[in-house]
């Protein structure tokens, strides 16, 4: 699974001169990046441990001096709970990037995650087909404010997590094809997709927490 940093811009490194010059020894390869720069660089930058320090962390230093993890390159066996850091050499956590931990739980034995407090926004495909997930936990004073699309899709074992408080956007297929039977709608609650639980086949009712204007 590519963990991508979604880059926008690239320098040309070689000109139409250079590729000539690599093609007369080299056999005959697509090299054009102009024309394929968005999946082939991504690819590249997706597989480099950028910003990984013993601790095993991909993450990238945000503009305002936070940071968000896009990966993880440690290991998870023998290991039932992990604990997602509230901090990594000093920059707090406050995303998890898309596709961060996407198929890394799965086949294991991690039952459960924990998300720091910290965390405002979990990414697109942030857990995909983490099948090995049962339970979600969110620490004291969470922060949590957006699930993006198919955050947790294909998370087939996952039946038990509370959102916090102030989650307001749940986006498309943020829980499609989990094991959850019911969902509590907060207070702040302003958007959830209306296919944001596709596929859930155990799904039974929303129980609605305080007064919402918008549920």
């Amino acid at each position: 699974t590519c963990r991508c940093y979604e880059f926008k811009t690239y320098t040309k490194k070689f000109d139409d001169e250079d590729a000539v010059r690599l093609s007369e020894r080299q056999p005959a390869v697509v090299h054009n990046l102009e024309t394929q720069d968005a999946s082939f660089i991504n690819y590249i930058v997706c597989n480099i441990e950028v910003g990984s320090g013993k601790s095993g962390f991909v993450y990238d230093v945000k503009s305002d001096g936070s940071c968000a993890i896009y990966g993880y390159r440690g290991s998870v066996d023998g290991i039932s709970t992990f604990e997602i850091p509230s901090q990594l050499d000093g920059y707090t956590v406050t995303e998890i990037g898309a596709y961060a931990f996407s198929d890394i739980f799965a086949n294991g034995n991690t039952t459960q995650i924990v998300v720091p407090a910290t965390v405002t926004s979990i990414g697109k495909y942030a857990f995909c087909g983490c099948s090995d997930l049962q339970t979600i936990a969110f620490a004291s004073g969470a922060q949590l404010k957006e699930v993006k699309e198919a955050a947790f899709a294909g998370c087939s074992s996952l039946s038990t997590f509370t959102l916090p408080t102030p989650v307001t956007q749940i986006g498309l297929y943020a829980f499609g094809g989990t094991n959850i039977a019911s969902f509590r709608v907060g207070a702040n609650m302003s958007h959830i997709d209306d296919r944001a639980f596709l596929d859930c086949s155990n799904f039974k009712n929303f129980t609605q927490v305080g007064t919402n204007p918008y549920y």
